[in-house]
């Protein structure tokens, strides 16, 4: 199955005044780069993209592409499944 994961908060620290840097409302940084609240996702079997964008109030997005693994029933014994569904 494919998974979009997106989600958003507020780290203070990372905020700046745009006009002391040429009015950049944003920049894109590597997501092992930045502290990201603990979330996990269970049978998450590969994260294919994962990007961070920080905006000068201080909100951060995140979004991660994940190839996960499902249980299905097949002639009535659950097997994992890993197929592959795109948009």
């Amino acid at each position: 199955m494919y998974v979009v994961c997106q989600q958003s908060w507020t780290d203070w620290r990372l905020a700046w005044n745009m006009s002391e840097f040429d009015n950049f409302t944003d920049v894109s940084i590597k997501a092992e780069k930045i502290w990201r609240p603990d979330a996990v996702l269970l049978n998450k079997y590969d994260v294919l993209v994962q990007s961070s964008t920080v905006y000068a109030c201080s909100t951060v997005f995140q979004s991660q592409d994940i190839l996960s693994s499902v249980l299905t029933a097949v002639n009535g014994a659950l097997r994992p499944s890993t197929a592959v569904t795109r948009r």
